[in-house]
């Protein structure tokens, strides 16, 4: 019988919960890096890649500490309280990405960039609009648009809170069309890669341990 010690069995169980969050930093970071110019990401796919990142979280990490305490009740009690604590994450995630489903954030963008595409935008698509710092309106299409711009992060946030679903795809075809004659903004992109790799070093060294242990085992 393998005898794992518990400082190592600890440090495992950590290293598993971070894995996926690493691979998500690492392959954010090289996602970035790799960018000629901004670009649109739909706020589903985004929401969606983080959620995967923080799945080793959510289904192995503290928020289940709560459903080990059915143990004490059987194995049986145990595996239908998880199987309804998934269930409640899935829906949790269902009702989360619903609201995202009129949201698009812009990757590797400066601040300047994004007021600058947003008018060249609206002149290309001979549209009356009136601009404000946080958004824009289009009187005759009825559409309003709200953006939030991260420094830091090298994002904006756009937020559809009125219009068709046409003339969205029109205002954020032509953005993307400007914004490819910008440079990406790298932002946190070191971070990023660093934080990842860390993430997936730890996993994979504990892992390798675990492993020789079991090969040592009497």
């Amino acid at each position: 019988m393998l005898i794992v010690p518990d400082w190592l069995r600890y440090s495992l169980e950590w290293s598993v919960i971070g894995l996926p969050l690493g691979i998500y930093l690492l392959g954010m970071g090289t996602w970035q890096y790799r960018l000629a110019y901004p670009v649109l990401v739909s706020g589903q796919r985004d929401l969606s890649t983080l959620l995967i990142g923080l799945s080793g979280f959510f289904l192995l990490g503290p928020p289940t500490w709560l459903v080990h305490r059915l143990r004490w009740h059987g194995d049986l009690w145990y595996w239908l309280g998880y199987a309804g604590y998934v269930v409640m994450l899935l829906l949790l995630a269902w009702w989360l990405l619903r609201k995202q489903a009129r949201t698009t954030i812009i990757y590797a963008v400066d601040a300047a960039d994004v007021r600058e595409v947003l008018v060249e935008a609206t002149h290309q698509l001979s549209a009356s609009a009136t601009i404000v710092p946080d958004c824009v309106y289009w009187p005759e299409q009825q559409a309003l648009l709200q953006i939030r711009i991260s420094p830091w992060l090298r994002t904006a946030t756009l937020r559809w809170l009125e219009g068709s679903e046409d003339w969205r795809q029109s205002v954020e075809q032509t953005i993307q069309a400007a914004l490819t004659s910008r440079e990406a903004a790298r932002g946190p992109v070191p971070v990023l890669l660093l934080g990842g790799t860390i993430l997936i070093g730890l996993a994979t060294f504990h892992l390798l341990i675990w492993l020789l242990l079991r090969w040592l085992k009497p």
